[in-house]
């Protein structure tokens, strides 16, 4: 499976992460952010940032519309 294929089977949590996301302060958002990557392993470190700069892109287009 690729990253791709991973992402698109899981659109309806993460969804609901970006959902849950902006019911946060910034500051709450900056906590759980590094509690996220603090939580990763080595090997998903990098799969694990790119999911939440895609979080952080529906966050800011939300912002701009």
């Amino acid at each position: 499976m690729t990253e791709r294929q991973l992402i698109e089977d899981h659109i309806p949590e993460l969804a609901e992460i970006v959902g849950e996301a902006r019911k946060l302060t910034p500051q709450e958002y900056k906590d759980w952010r590094s509690f996220v990557l603090n939580s990763a392993t080595e090997k998903t470190r990098g799969f694990t940032e790119r999911v939440l700069l895609l979080i952080e892109q529906c966050l800011q287009e939300e912002k701009c519309a």
